[in-house]
Formats: structure tokens, sequence, C-alpha cells
């Protein structure tokens, strides 16, 4: 990949072009500007496995080849050029037998990751599996209060929803969330949890689902709460119309208290939410509300786990072999809803400031820690985890 990095900058560098752009590289040669660019791209590249993608053709190399010899360009060195890229093409067909798989090799085997080319990939499986499980939506999001109930409780809320889902094909009934808390070792914790707005009770009605509908869209179908064997809580929609008369957004909201540790433990080393991503999104946003007095000052660090084999709810320690390579971080964005404004969900401080209301907490003593993620995979669970505090000496 360096030799033919090389050659293709003896190339342009015997055409006279002295570094302008691709754009000037196009004037020069007059060569189409996508050909500049992929030129361009090779010789600027700052690893030489990312340059895989943009290397055209030997049909697609013929106008540049052309256009150097008008300049003059010497006949070996042209020959070179030509010689570098049939090394490459047989390169590639020895050791991936095609250019797409190639690629995507040389783009998981670089020492950094590579943000474009993670997104390039991501969207297309987007695409394709909103075709294969016939739906997609705009956002995904999943927001998390926490605070302290007791002395041994947490208060909590979930905020999670679907912002415009839209049905590609008819008869399709989505899993719009799945629910199960656990402790370090994956074991099921029990808790207690009621719809957050009590206005919506008759919503909610017998499906159990606790539909938030000030938030949600009019008229929504049906839905359905199931339990599975494993302790999970499912909620259900059934399938409704395709294309744009059936878009959906819907928002479920509930509230309770949970027996969970706020200090380390031999058994529990540290507090962890994740996303279940089942649903094909543009957008995933998974927020995070701590009170101030719960853990103190936190620093939460983030991943992305395959869940192809299970395991959803376990642990990041137990999970090492489904760590996906994907670029992910927390942000911390401050106190209080105002500082959750996003584009991804509408009218979403809005929304944070009426559960807070409901919740009769004080908004500003809660700090806001967020993902987002791009075209997230599925199926995959995206976390988000710090470490317990140690508890304060005599106690």
């Amino acid at each position: 990949m360096q030799r033919l990095r090389l050659t293709f900058a003896a190339l342009i560098a015997a055409c006279g072009c002295t570094g302008e752009g691709a754009a000037a590289l196009a004037r020069l040669l007059g060569i189409h500007r996508k050909l500049a660019w992929q030129i361009w791209r090779i010789v600027n590249a700052e690893d030489p496995l990312r340059i895989a993608a943009f290397v055209p053709t030997q049909r697609g190399l013929k106008p540049l080849l052309e256009s150097a010899e008008r300049c003059g360009v010497r006949a070996e060195l042209i020959g070179d050029v030509q010689a570098r890229v049939r090394e490459f093409e047989e390169f590639v067909r020895l050791q991936s037998g095609d250019r797409k798989s190639f690629e995507m090799t040389m783009t998981s085997l670089g020492p950094e990751p590579d943000e474009a080319s993670e997104l390039q990939w991501r969207k297309a499986a987007f695409e394709g599996n909103s075709y294969t499980f016939g739906v997609r939506a705009r956002t995904v999001f999943r927001s998390n209060v926490f605070y302290p109930a007791s002395v041994s409780e947490l208060g909590f809320a979930f905020i999670w929803g679907l912002v415009d889902l839209y049905r590609v094909r008819p008869n399709v009934a989505w899993r719009i969330s799945k629910k199960k808390l656990v402790d370090d070792r994956g074991h099921g914790i029990s808790l207690r949890q009621s719809p957050l707005s009590r206005n919506d009770q008759e919503v909610t009605g017998p499906s159990g689902v606790p539909l938030w509908s000030e938030f949600s869209s009019q008229p929504l179908p049906p839905f359905t709460r199931r339990s599975t064997p494993s302790g999970e809580i499912e909620d259900w929609m059934e399938a409704t119309r395709v294309g744009k008369p059936g878009v959906v957004t819907c928002v479920t909201a509930e509230t309770g208290k949970v027996e969970l540790p706020r200090h380390r433990t031999a058994d529990e080393q540290v507090h962890m939410i994740g996303g279940v991503l089942n649903t094909p999104s543009e957008w995933f946003v998974l927020d995070q509300f701590l009170h101030a007095d719960l853990f103190g000052s936190v620093s939460p660090a983030a991943a992305v786990f395959s869940n192809l084999f299970g395991g959803e709810h376990a642990s990041p320690q137990w999970r090492g072999n489904e760590r996906l390579p994907i670029s992910v971080a927390v942000r911390h964005l401050g106190r209080g809803p105002e500082a959750g404004y996003t584009v991804h969900v509408p009218r979403y401080v809005e929304m944070m400031a009426r559960a807070f209301e409901l919740l009769g907490c004080d908004a500003e003593r809660f700090d806001l820690y967020r993902i987002v993620l791009q075209y997230p995979p599925i199926p995959a669970t995206v976390a988000m985890w710090h470490d317990l505090p140690q508890a304060p000496a005599g106690t």
C-alpha cells in the first residue's frame, strides 16, 4: 500500500500539481472531480491502510494516465502506476476475493477508528435492516433518572421512546422496549413500578404498557406487555399502516423504587444502564440523570456490545468478547432539563421538565450524562457505567 501511494504521489508531482487540493488537480489534468478526489485521498492519507477504498480500477485510472501522458510524464512512471494498481488488484483477489471485503478488512485493521468508514458501513446496515425487518425509526431514545429514595432504595424513572417509527411493510408488530434490572452477576432484581403520569392510567389500560400520551402521536395503535420466563418485561406495538400515514411516535414513562446499593460491595462494583437496540434507527440517544447526592462525582465509561449471542443485560466485565469496535463516548452536559436539548427528540426539554415535576424532584440537582450514536447496530446494547464509590468510613 505504501509503494502504491508513493507511486501516485510521484505521478501527480510530475504533472505539476503543487498541493492545492483535489479541485486544483481536476482542473490541471482535466479529469473528473471524483477521480481527482480519489487520487488526492490516496496521496494524502495519513495511514496507508485507509487508502484501499480510493484506489481506482484499471478502467477508472485511464483518464488520469492519458492526462499525465499529455503533460509529458515519462512513460516509465506511467507504467509504474499501472503496475502498482495491477499488484493491488491481485493482492485484493488473493486476500479477500473482492474489493468491498478488502476495504472492510483494511478499515478494521487501522490503528485508530475510522469514523467515516464506520458510519458508511452502519448506514448500509440500517438501510438493509429496515427492509429486512419492515420498520425503521428516526430516533430511539432511553432516558433514565435515578435519585436517593431512602437509605437502601433508589428511586427511578424510565422514559423511553421511538420517534417517527415507519412501517416499510404491513402486518409487522414491533417490540418497542425490553426491560430487566440485574446485579453485577446478571441475576434479576425485582422492582416496583407504575406509570409516571397518573393521567395516563386509562391509556395504559389492561395492556399494562405505560404510554405517555402527552408526548406521543395520536391516534396510537394497540399495545401489549409481556413478561418472559427469564424475567424480562417487553412492550409490543401491534401492526399499523405502512408509509407516512402509519408513522408513530410513542413514549413510555414509568417510575418506582428498587433496592440497589449506593456504595461498593463484594457483589456490586458498578452502576450500569444499557439501551437494548433491536429497531433499525438513524439515531440512538441514551441519557442518564443522576442526583448529585446519589453517587457523588462520576466519570462514566461507554461501550457497544453485540447481542447476537444473548447477554443483553450482563455487566461489561462479563462481555469482553462481545464488545464492538464502535467509537462511543459519554458527555456530561450539565444539570437540569434544559441541558438535554436535542434535535433528535421533539419537545425533549419540556418532556423531562414535566417528568421531574411529576417525580417531585428538583431538576437542577441532577447531572445529565449522554451517549449519541448514529446508525446504531442491531441487535446490540449500548452501555454506560461507572464504578460505585467506597462506603464512608464507619458505615
